[in-house]
């Protein structure tokens, strides 16, 4: 029956792909916590919008197919990791379209208590990534 048929999202308009240049009243999701480099990412993006945490880049890509997000903002290259093979993947397997770029330029910086003097650190804990800032 007509009644049980899936429903499909409707369809996207030029409005949909642009949308504000600041972002207002968009929400965006991410992957990650705030203050995750994606989160800056998707405030350099839609500088007013409301970012949209999620704990996975799958759960991102299923906010903005539910509408309970309007855009994502996920990295698909990065300069020291070389391509986010996973989000190629996602890509591939929801309906979602790429509609535009964000470079965000990311420093790695070494964090210690207050007081403590870089002279006497013997190690250092670093994701794979941030060990090849160094």
């Amino acid at each position: 029956s007509r009644d049980s048929a899936i429903a499909l999202p409707r369809p996207l308009t030029s409005a949909d792909l642009m949308g504000e240049a600041s972002g207002e009243g968009l929400r965006v999701a991410y992957q990650g916590c705030p203050g995750a480099y994606s989160e800056a990412a998707a405030k350099k993006a839609y500088p007013s919008c409301e970012t949209v945490p999620c704990e996975y880049f799958e759960t991102a890509f299923q906010a903005v197919e539910k509408w309970a997000a309007d855009r994502a903002v996920l990295p698909l290259e990065n300069s020291l990791g070389g391509s986010i093979h996973r989000n190629y993947d996602l890509l591939l397997r929801h309906r979602l379209h790429i509609v535009g770029e964000v470079r965000l330029a990311v420093r790695h910086c070494l964090l210690a208590n207050r007081g403590v003097k870089i002279e006497n650190l013997r190690s250092a804990m670093s994701h794979p990534q941030g060990s090849c800032a160094v």
